[in-house]
């Protein structure tokens, strides 16, 4: 995930790059070839390379504002997920400490209910991992923790 987010930045700030370059480029071209006297001239250039470099300022705090909303969504998907994670840690230990107690059951069998139960807790785990990979904001399912009690 690490290389794709620098591939986007980098096309990204190619993309930036190419549009400041034409933009400047054009107005060049465009003062060079109007009928003005180099003073004018000089003028004219000054004026487009500040609203250039103002332009790309206004995109660059776009990107940056962007980039920070992205962020808190992910550290709040995160911070979901390990809090769900935490909660169905728990009730699976309890769950193991019950069975264990029960009277007339051995071990084995105890093991393999909680062989299960780890197997749907990890199921859960993969399915809302594979959520947060393709974007989309999961609330925990209280379905899912039924089935693990």
């Amino acid at each position: 995930m690490g290389e794709e987010v620098k591939n986007g930045k980098s096309r990204l700030g190619s993309f930036l790059g190419g549009a400041l370059f034409g933009a400047l480029v054009g107005s060049v071209a465009a003062l060079i070839f109007a009928p003005k006297s180099g003073r004018e001239l000089r003028g004219d250039i000054q004026e487009q390379f500040t609203a250039a470099k103002e332009k790309t300022s206004q995109v660059k705090d776009t990107v940056v504002q962007k980039g920070n909303e992205w962020k808190s969504i992910a550290l709040d998907a995160t911070s979901k997920v390990t809090r769900s994670l935490k909660e169905q840690s728990n009730e699976l230990l309890d769950k193991v400490q019950s069975l264990t107690k029960k009277s007339g059951e051995s071990l084995e069998e105890a093991l393999e209910d909680a062989k299960e139960a780890i197997g749907k807790i990890g199921e859960e785990i993969d399915r809302k991992l594979e959520a947060l990979k393709e974007g989309k904001r999961e609330e925990p399912q209280e379905e899912a923790r039924e089935e693990s009690r």
